[in-house]
């Protein structure tokens, strides 16, 4: 365990200001997706998970501390798909300059996959670029009500699951930390990114419930569950790839008093 400590907070060095505060504070923090990632811009890291496919940790702050959060870019032929850009428009600019100068894989297509700053920081950035923004249209109404940036090319929830050309499905399991939570498959590769819908099995909790639907999640996850059975590896919103964080999130939410 402090083996494991020690190299993650190595990893955290390059992040200004920010290393005192998760050493303080190591419940704050759960972790980067996998061991061993590069950082490519102050608070941005990566590292290939399989062919075409790359996990990214981002680093923003919750509680006055730093919180790493976990997206993907999948390359698909010439270009490539963001899944979740970043806590701020500086990770989403590191992310997009990393598919295109060091990848060759330009992003044409970016999904959010809830409304929440860790996930919908980057939308004005991808905009901008004229990267095909997708997400729920309850995403969008959510940021609208915030009077923040949207999304451009929205869903109903009865439009989906959703097979994009480009690799990549999109699939609606039903309200749980957000009532617009989605959750990206990659049917090629078999790997699910679960947004902060799914909890790492290395947390102890079930993070941020202010927008949570503890009474529908339950059934939700029963509905991935069912939907995914065969993915091989689970990306969590937060906190590293371990265990079985479809499993892990039951747990915590039967520990929480949820069947």
């Amino acid at each position: 365990m402090r083996t494991i400590l020690v190299r993650f907070l190595i990893l955290l060095v390059g992040l200004t200001g920010c290393c005192s505060a998760f050493a303080e504070n190591p419940a704050i923090g759960p972790g980067l997706a996998v061991p061993d990632m590069e950082q490519i811009a102050p608070g941005v890291y990566v590292k290939q998970l399989a062919p075409d496919v790359w996990v990214d940790t981002f680093i923003g702050k919750a509680e006055g501390a730093p919180y790493p959060a976990n997206g993907l870019l999948l390359v698909s032929g010439d270009s490539s798909v963001l899944v979740d850009p970043g806590w701020a428009p500086e990770q989403t600019k590191a992310l997009l300059a990393f598919a295109k100068e060091r990848l060759g894989r330009p992003v044409k297509k970016a999904v959010i996959t809830h409304w929440h700053e860790d996930r919908a920081a980057g939308i004005a950035v991808l905009r901008a670029e004229e990267i095909e923004t997708i997400a729920l249209d309850l995403t969008a109404e959510a940021l609208a009500k915030k009077s923040r940036p949207v999304p451009e090319h929205l869903f109903t929830r009865a439009q989906l699951p959703y097979s994009d050309p480009m690799g990549f499905e999109i699939f609606y399991p039903g309200p749980g930390h957000t009532a617009d939570n989605i959750v990206v498959y990659l049917p090629k590769q078999k790997i699910l990114d679960g947004g902060c819908f799914l909890k790492s099995a290395n947390v102890t909790g079930l993070g941020n419930l202010e927008d949570a639907d503890l009474v529908a999640w339950p059934k939700s996850l029963q509905n991935l569950a069912e939907r995914y059975p065969e993915a091989k590896v689970v990306i969590p919103g937060h906190g590293p790839i371990a265990g079985d964080p479809i499993g892990a999130t039951r747990v915590l939410l039967r520990a929480a008093g949820k069947k």
